[in-house]
């Protein structure tokens, strides 16, 4: 991408996924979905479009389920290399509880971000809230 040198936009954004986990989706990575506002099956790879950058303000990640802790991986698959970069790796969030990611990275065009649930249990539920800058240079 080159450097933005007109006109274009700087919007808030918020986008969420529901329902990650259980055991038909362990180790199946949910991607966030930029132009949505709720990804509530797995979606396919959602890239950053072209002509937009990213910066994540913050991931809050809740384990909506009452009885044991999960652990929850996310990362970023780069467009210049298409390696998982790992940003949590297996993070515990207690039952009941919530993680919150206040690190600001920044996402660049055909970047992705993604989430899985990193065990083979049934009960395992979370709930991700992410909010974030969309740069629009297009």
């Amino acid at each position: 991408m080159a450097i933005p040198s007109g006109s274009g936009t700087e919007v808030l954004k918020r986008s969420s996924i529901t329902g990650l986990g259980g055991s038909s989706t362990y180790g199946d990575w949910w991607h966030i979905d930029w132009a949505s506002e709720e990804v509530s099956s797995q979606a396919a790879s959602a890239v950053v479009a072209t002509d937009h950058i990213i910066t994540v303000i913050s991931v809050v990640i809740c384990n909506t389920v009452t009885s044991s802790a999960y652990p929850i991986d996310m990362a970023v698959d780069t467009a210049t290399g298409g390696n998982t970069q790992f940003f949590l790796k297996q993070q515990n969030v207690g039952a009941d509880g919530t993680f919150i990611w206040n690190d600001k990275f920044v996402l660049h065009p055909a970047d992705v971000l993604k989430f899985r649930c990193d065990t083979n249990a049934s009960g395992d539920n979370f709930s991700i809230y992410v909010s974030f800058i969309d740069q629009d240079w297009s």
